[in-house]
């Protein structure tokens, strides 16, 4: 596998992450009685974040390297 396809599927990979931790996060969020999501709330949204920062480079690293 070259890193053309290592990069596209590191990307891939990632989207179904981040879709998983904001399904996650939106069901909690949805229930008030679940005290371990809500102390590490914040640092759930931050990993959150974190994430789609690095999906906005893989996908710029994408755009540059297949056009």
């Amino acid at each position: 596998m070259n890193y053309k396809q290592r990069l596209l599927q590191e990307y891939a990979e990632l989207i179904v992450k981040i879709t998983r931790l904001r399904v996650f996060i939106e069901h909690q969020e949805e229930t008030e009685e679940n005290d371990l999501y809500h102390s590490n709330e914040t640092l759930l949204h931050k990993q959150l974040d974190s994430m789609l920062v690095y999906q906005s480079i893989l996908q710029e690293r994408l755009e540059n390297e297949l056009g």
